[in-house]
């Protein structure tokens, strides 16, 4: 998170330190001080440099840099952990702009929420203020303040939606004459180009970066430096120099997350997945430390402000008030125990309250969809620990030190147990709304997720109590590959059936993505990880290199993906070949086929598509992939069907309208 912030926050005084019409040098000199002390880390320095400055521009009345300078208190806080000081000053700020009668400096307040709740990791909540800010700001008199609202806006969405972030960046006016601000922009280019894979836009961003770096050393950003040189290196698959930039980082966790991904863009499996274990664990001491540092600050605010109404007799209405404010802190803080602990009892109580909810309001699919979007955040982590542990153990030369099974396999059976728990209510919610499930689909759905639970608890849970290493080493890697094999089903079908239940609203998505057809199945394909390392996978495509089509691309990516592990789950052998074709009408489809067991006779293509159906006795599964990939395909007014004619096995085609 630290680099969102920085850059902002950077930028924020670049505004002054660089537009040179509208800044004395007295200001100049205050800017500099607070740009040293952040890069520094100098919290004191910044404090005193801080209040230097704001003392200035109260002096001068200058409202509009006064308030601009409050978000980058706001911003060292959210850096430097300090979320409970954080959203007080964004308290303060709002009731001094109001008590001034400045409202039309609302969006700065608006901005700094956007900050705060993007580096909590809720991204679509910092979105929604980011928008907001913009809707206020006047554009034409305030350029800067609007582009740094794209920016930020940018950073919220390059997590969600990559290629809105970089259409948000290209909304930005031409940053030529301004290096330090340009070449922070063309950092934060490079990097959501490769999380995007457009390797193309990432050379010829980076070209310029470079650019900016050898010929304007002085006023070159160097914030997110290492970050892009790491991505540099990846590019050009210089892994040991990739490697040799992270240990250049700061952050442990930082460094830990990047080297994970040059280890996987490597095809290091092994190393790539202990890069991401150490990161989860420093990930959890971390906010141990930020959950005490923040009550500690909490704790002590409420005290003062108890002996403040001894003393003077407070009136009773203020306690209040602070307690609404200090209830919220709280939550907002135990959310983080909340997201790692899983208490299902909690959790059944805020099941009942959705249900309550529901009841009461007419919108009942949105009401659950919220629901399910809490518990899929909640998911994340234990889903993907056990998709890391199934693609390494998926490997037959991956071998773990016997010193360090027991917590592995300790590891594997926490996060099954809080899948079980977290899943039921989600389950039970399908049932109970105007889209609800059979009790004969319900059933399927439950047994098709206990049985590889099951399966997999009790086989982790001997493997972990096995301190004395009594199993066989042959008999140890069968008992592995179950592990693996139950692991992937339950990871996939939890990811699928969250998703299914997400998505079940019927609603279309807006296409708003312009992307290269052949380039982008490609690059799915490219990275899609096979289970099944039998088959042998192929691409071909009759389009032209340059064809381009509208779509969505996460939902596009995700439907492939279903079609793929439809294939790497029941073509016991051969090819599996994707294609891109043109149409002779002018349209284009995408089809995925594979050799091996054909549909069974009697069987029509609706029940194929039908969600918890199993097609025949001996099915196994949660049986939603194809439903999910159908509903994908439906919200961007795709069709999704069977090529009944192909006799070597199944092909399923995807239409493009």
């Amino acid at each position: 998170m630290k680099r969102i912030t920085f850059i902002v926050a950077s930028l924020l005084i670049c505004t002054i330190l660089f537009a040179q019409t509208q800044a004395s040098q007295e200001e100049i000199a205050f800017a500099q001080r607070i740009y040293k002390a952040q890069e520094q880390g100098d919290e004191t320095a910044f404090q005193a440099a801080q209040k230097d400055y704001a003392d200035y521009l109260l002096s001068k009345k200058n409202w509009g840099k006064y308030y601009n300078l409050w978000v980058n208190q706001v911003v060292f806080h959210v850096n430097n952990k300090h979320f409970y000081q954080a959203f007080t000053e964004i308290q303060k700020m709002t009731d001094d702009i109001e008590e001034r009668k400045q409202t039309k400096y609302l969006y700065v307040a608006y901005q700094a929420l956007g900050l705060y709740y993007v580096n909590r990791g809720n991204y679509e909540q910092g979105e929604t203020y980011f928008k907001k800010a913009l809707e206020l700001v006047d554009t034409v008199s305030n350029q800067l303040a609007a582009a740094n609202l794209h920016i930020s806006l940018a950073q919220a969405q390059s997590y969600t939606n990559p290629a809105e972030a970089m259409k948000q960046l290209d909304r930005l006016p031409s940053l030529e004459g301004n290096p330090t601000t340009e070449s922070g922009v063309l950092a934060y280019r490079c990097i959501i180009a490769f999380e995007m894979n457009d390797l193309k836009a990432f050379k010829k961003y980076y070209a310029k970066y470079d650019s900016i770096r050898q010929n304007f050393p002085e006023p070159f950003n160097e914030i997110n430096y290492e970050n892009v040189m790491v991505y540099h290196h990846m590019v050009e698959g210089h892994t040991d120099q990739a490697l040799a930039w992270c240990d250049s980082l700061d952050s442990d966790i930082e460094a830990a997350e990047l080297r994970a991904k040059v280890y996987e863009h490597a095809r290091l499996w092994e190393k790539a997945f202990y890069e991401i274990e150490r990161k989860d664990s420093l990930n959890r001491r971390m906010e141990n430390e930020v959950l005490a540092d923040n009550l500690a600050s909490l704790s002590q605010t409420i005290d003062s402000l108890e002996e403040k109404e001894r003393k003077a007799k407070i009136i009773r209405q203020q306690l209040i008030i602070v307690g609404v404010l200090a209830t919220f802190i709280i939550s907002l803080l135990i959310g983080i125990l909340l997201y790692r602990r899983r208490n299902h009892r909690l959790l059944k109580q805020q099941y009942a309250m959705v249900k309550e909810a529901q009841e009461q309001t007419a919108n009942v699919l949105s009401i659950r969809k919220a629901f399910v979007k809490s518990m899929w955040e909640r998911l994340k982590s234990p889903v993907q620990l056990l998709m890391n542990y199934a693609n390494v153990f998926n490997n037959p030369d991956f071998r773990l030190k016997l010193e360090e099974r027991p917590k592995a396999y300790h590891d594997i059976v926490d996060s099954a147990k809080q899948i079980g728990s977290l899943i039921e209510p989600v389950i039970e919610s399908m049932a109970h709304d105007n889209t609800a499930i059979s009790e004969q689909q319900k059933n399927v759905c439950q047994d098709a997720l206990r049985s590889p639970l099951s399966s997999l608890i009790g086989m982790a849970e001997i493997i972990a109590e096995d301190k004395d290493h009594h199993i066989p080493e042959d008999e140890y890697l069968k008992m592995r590959e179950v592990v693996s094999n139950n692991a992937y089903m339950v990871a996939i079908s939890t990811q699928e059936l969250l998703y299914f239940s997400i998505t079940a609203d019927g609603q279309k998505v807006e296409k708003k993505d312009y992307v290269g057809l052949n380039e982008t199945v490609q690059s799915i394909l490219n990275s899609y990880d096979w289970r099944n390392r039998e088959l042998e996978f192929m691409f071909s495509s009759d389009v032209d290199d340059d064809v381009h089509i509208h779509t969505y691309s996460e939902r596009l990516q995700r439907l492939l993906i279903c079609l793929l592990r439809n294939s790497d789950q029941f073509a016991a052998y051969g090819k599996v070949e994707v294609s891109c074709h043109a149409a002779d009408d002018g349209t284009y489809s995408i089809s995925v086929s594979n050799e091996g067991d054909k549909i069974p006779d009697g069987c029509d293509e609706e029940q194929i598509f039908m969600p918890f159906i199993r097609v025949t006795p001996s099915s196994h599964g949660l049986s939603i992939r194809l439903a999910l990939a159908r509903q994908l395909a439906l919200s961007m007014d795709y069709k999704l069907h069977i090529d009944m004619t192909y006799e070597k096995g199944v092909r399923i085609v995807l239409s493009l309208f």
